[in-house]
Formats: structure tokens, sequence, C-alpha cells
């Protein structure tokens, strides 16, 4: 058996000093100071630490947002939080009072503070980029998203020119769509490419036929200019919300048709305004500069919209039915040609403008658009024989009254702008065959068919009650 000796008292006092608990503990608080101290000499490696955010955004990290992690996995983790925060961060903007999201496709969406708040911390919300406004400065050539410390609203452009290749389908569609006026198609695309502030005709692409190629047209229009085009409804023209159009440059009108003279009047004063009010849900009205070109897609080819004689506005094409050509990808061709179809345009001759829509007005005159004036032209005169039938029937005494252009146009047609004499006395001359003639005075009849005697002398077109009221009507009276 193997004898046990005891250590000495001397000995087992000074060994209490030493005993193994205590030098583990003691080796256990020197082991963590170590690491802590040795965790935080790597952590000044992180110092200037750089990260990238989604948008490609460079930012340096302080090693003092790091003091609390206690390895390099901590470390890792924290820099991903922060470049998960940083890259929300880049889709909040502040501009003037209001905090606004932006969604993949750049579009702004109004955001509460709080719910920012809530969602993040107060840290995050006064980080947020701040701007003193909105502006609208469309380029596809030379793009800024910020301009003196506003907000663009304008979008970028998603291709950019390419040397070196053909575009076939994007030539043959434009020859489809323009036809004979195929030169002045190709400077209407640059102008748009080129010069996006500038005022263009509103071009119509008008055929009641079928697979004429009018959406094809639209869909290559849109990818071409991205988010800096829309399409819409007649009648969101006349909603009291335009954030969907206001900041466009191409705003195509599908299925176009207007009947309501309101709504066509705003139409073609959005045509040649140089800016517009900002109407977003909820945030109050902003003006901005408007550099809006209008593409109308219709299948009616002469009643889309009833157009005066000296209207200017309008380039409408009538478009055949599309023949002999690949359409089932021929979009997807387009779409591939577009930076082979932006170096041509880049590279034509620029002429200079000819007119306050660049083209001469003769230059995108069709015979379609006569048409469309010439039934404008017989609209008015049906309208006036219906007010001329009513006057006769509501006074049965009266066999004639007698009217110059300008008091038609003051009794009759007193609000509507479209309406001048001139295009009064082109009316009943070339289309009722009516013929004026002197007198020194007359009698009118005003719109509520009250009488109204002339004393002073004109040119007055006489409306007898013989060519206005047929047997059927007197019956009907009766």
């Amino acid at each position: 058996m193997t004898d046990i000796k005891k250590a000495p008292p001397e000995a087992a006092g000074q060994g209490n000093k030493s005993i193994p608990i205590q030098n583990k503990g003691t080796e256990k608080r020197k082991t963590k100071t170590e690491i802590v101290s040795r965790v935080k000499s790597e952590l000044k490696a992180f110092q200037d630490v750089e990260i990238t955010t989604d948008k490609g955004r460079t930012i340096k990290l302080s090693g003092q947002l790091f003091k609390s992690c206690k390895n390099e996995a901590e470390v890792e983790q924290r820099i991903r939080q922060y470049r998960q925060v940083e890259s929300e961060k880049e889709n909040y903007i502040l501009v003037g009072n209001h905090f606004y999201y932006i969604d993949e496709d750049g579009v702004l969406h109004k955001r509460n503070a709080g719910i920012i708040e809530l969602k993040y911390d107060k840290y995050f919300l006064k980080s947020i980029a701040s701007f003193v406004s909105f502006c609208n400065e469309p380029s596809n050539t030379n793009y800024l998203q910020i301009v003196n410390n506003r907000w663009n609203i304008a979008s970028p452009p998603c291709f950019y020119p390419k040397a070196g290749g053909e575009f076939p389908q994007i030539k043959a569609m434009l020859e489809h769509v323009f036809g004979e006026q195929i030169e002045f198609g190709m400077e209407y695309m640059q102008v748009m490419y080129l010069f996006p502030k500038q005022r263009l005709p509103m071009l119509v692409l008008a055929s009641k036929e079928r697979e004429t190629g009018k959406t094809t047209f639209i869909n290559f229009l849109t990818e071409l200019f991205c988010h800096s085009s829309t399409v819409i409804k007649p009648e969101q023209l006349s909603s009291n919300f335009n954030s969907s159009f206001a900041d466009k440059n191409i705003i195509i009108i599908d299925e176009f048709v207007i009947e309501k003279t309101a709504v066509l009047e705003r139409l073609k004063a959005m045509n040649t305004q140089k800016s517009i009010g900002l109407e977003r849900k909820g945030v109050d009205i902003e003006t901005i500069p408007f550099y809006g070109k209008f593409i109308l897609a219709t299948n009616k080819t002469i009643d889309f919209a009833r157009v005066d004689e000296e209207e200017n506005r309008f380039w409408v094409r009538g478009i055949p039915t599309l023949k002999g050509k690949n359409k089932i990808n021929m979009l997807e061709e387009m779409s591939k040609e577009i930076p082979a179809f932006l170096h041509h345009l880049s590279n034509m001759p620029v002429k200079v403008s000819r007119g306050r829509f660049w083209l001469h007005e003769d230059e995108y005159y069709t015979s379609e658009l006569a048409e469309v004036k010439a039934n404008s032209r017989v609209w008015l005169q049906k309208e006036i024989e219906h007010l001329a039938k009513d006057c006769f029937l509501k006074n049965t005494g009266l066999d004639c009254f007698q009217m110059t252009a300008s008091e038609i146009k003051e009794y009759w047609f007193r609000n509507d702008h479209r309406i001048t004499r001139e295009y009064v006395g082109r009316v009943l001359s070339n289309e009722r065959n009516m013929h004026r003639r002197y007198v020194l005075s007359h009698t009118a009849v005003s719109d509520t068919f009250a009488h109204i005697y002339i004393e002073h002398p004109g040119q007055v077109y006489t409306f007898n009650r013989i060519d206005f009221i047929k047997e059927e009507d007197v019956n009907i009276q009766e």
C-alpha cells in the first residue's frame, strides 16, 4: 500500500495562495482580457472598412460601430446589417416636407415619418437624403438625378447608342407608320430622342382595320423610352390626379375618342403649355415644367375628335394592315435593334426647327387630317341647323330671322372657344350655300329663343322657316 505524505503546514499555507481553482480563475480572467484586447486590436482594421450598397454607393464604417462584437463572425454580421440598412436608406428621400419611398420602377410613394422611424430608428430618419423640391429635367443623353438640390422626377434612359449595328425591323415599322412621310417621321423620332423638351405635333395613329401594327409600334415606343413613357386612357385626362403622366415625356393615349369639348381643349392646351400642376393623393399641388408629347391610337378615322380648320396640332396617319412581315417576333427583334437605332438618330444631321412643333405644318399635313376637319365642319353645320330648327319651333309665328356670323358666335356658341365667326361663316357659305346680304337692321334670335332687334347695319345670313321645319316636325309639336 502506498503511503500518502502530508505536506507541512507551512507548505500547505503557501499552497493556499495558489490552489488549482484560484489559478484557473486567474487564468480565465487573464484569457478573457487577452481575447477582448486582441479583438479590439483586430477591430482597428475595420475603422475604415468600406461597404457597397445595392445601388453601388460606397460607405466607410468606423470601428466604433463594432465595440460590442466579440469575434469576427459578429463583425461580419454587423457589416451585413449596416449594408442592408444603408441600401434601404437609398430607397427613401425627403422632398420639401414629405418623405417618399422609391420602388424598383422609380415610382415615388408617400410615406409617414412615424412609420419609417418605427421600422428603423430616428437616426435612420435623420440620415435620409433631403431635397428642396422636385424638378423635371428629361434627357436621354446627359441625364442627372439631382439638379441644383432638386429631385429630378424625369426618368433615366434604359438604352444607349451602340455603333456597328443595323435596325431593319425598326426601319420597316417606321416606313409602315409614316409611309410617304418617312423623312419627317425619322426627324420626329430624332427630336423625341435628342431634344425631349421640344414640342411636337400630336401623332394620331388611326385605322378601322385590325392587325395594323399600331399596338406593336406603341409597345416599341414604351420599350424605347422606358419609364419616360406611359399609356393612359382618355378619361385620365379629366382626372383630378395626374401623377401617372405629368412627369412623362411620351404620353400614349390608347382607344382615343374624345366627345367632351372640355377634355379636348385640355389636351390641346397640354400639348403647348410649359408647366403643369403635379397632383398626387395626399400631397399639395406642385407646379413643374411639362414636356409631354402625345401619341394617340384610335379606331375612329374621321371622328375621334372635332378638329377646327385652323388647327395644326394633329399629325394624322392612317395605318394600313401590316403585311408581309414577321409580326410574331417583330417587337422582340425591334428591341434588340434599339442601341443601333439610337446611334443612327444621334448621328443623323440635325435640321433647324421650322415651326412651333419643330416641323412645318405643311410637312405633317395629310389627307386623313383633311377628312377629320371636313367631318368637324359637318358637325358644326348640324349644330347650327339644330339650333335654327329649335328657334322656329319655339316661335311658331316666326317665318324668318337674320343673324351675322358674329351674332351666331355670340348668342349660340359663346363658351365654345373652338368656334370663331370666320369658322361659322365658312360653314354657312360652303356647307349650306347661304349668302350674306347687307341690311340696315334685322331681328336675331338668342340661345334662349328670345327675339333681339338689331338696329345697326350688318352682313346677315337669312334663316327661313321653310328650310328648317318639315311637316312631321309640326305634327310632332302638335
